[in-house]
């Protein structure tokens, strides 16, 4: 099968293999995991459901190592054993540069911004803080306590939640 890696395409003999790579942790990920200053695990555990919002404001544009940063740095979340992250394509916004980027309806590939959220204990999100730093070179990064009200998780081969 052919497969795209930054803007080269090669061939690849095998189909799982070519997806190998997505599956390990990044570099970043992998250095934190062996000074063994997190460890991968289940759900996050809260005291008195206190916790803290990471916010990462980034550009679509916005690369690491040949590819988007929004996704490079949500598998570094991952792998880092961090709860939950989510990312978010904005409409419209600005940044450092006061430049609005907004979708237009011929654009096809916009540059616009992105919202990563990640929530967990304060002191996971703090152990990842210097990692981010180095991989966010234009943007920007904010914490700010949260109050978990609620958090579940099905176990894996249950099914989904009856609807309607």
């Amino acid at each position: 099968a052919w497969q795209r890696h930054g803007w080269a395409w090669y061939w690849c003999g095998s189909w799982p293999r070519c997806f190998e790579d997505i599956r390990k942790p990044a570099p970043a990920a992998r250095a934190i995991l062996r000074r063994g200053l997190l460890k991968a695990r289940g759900p996050m555990e809260t005291r008195d459901g206190r916790a803290t919002c990471l916010r990462i404001y980034l550009s679509e544009a916005d690369r690491w190592h040949h590819r988007p940063l929004y996704m490079a740095v949500l598998e570094f979340l991952l792998h880092s054993g961090i709860a939950g992250a989510t990312a978010f394509r904005a409409i419209a916004g600005y940044g450092t540069h006061h430049r609005i980027h907004a979708v237009h309806l011929l654009d096809i590939a916009a540059d616009l911004p992105i919202v990563i959220e990640a929530i967990d204990q304060p002191e996971r999100i703090e152990a990842i803080l210097p990692q981010l730093e180095e991989m966010v070179r234009e943007g920007m990064l904010t914490l700010m306590p949260v109050d978990v009200r609620l958090y579940r998780t099905r176990s894996p081969g249950s099914p989904p939640p009856a609807t309607g």
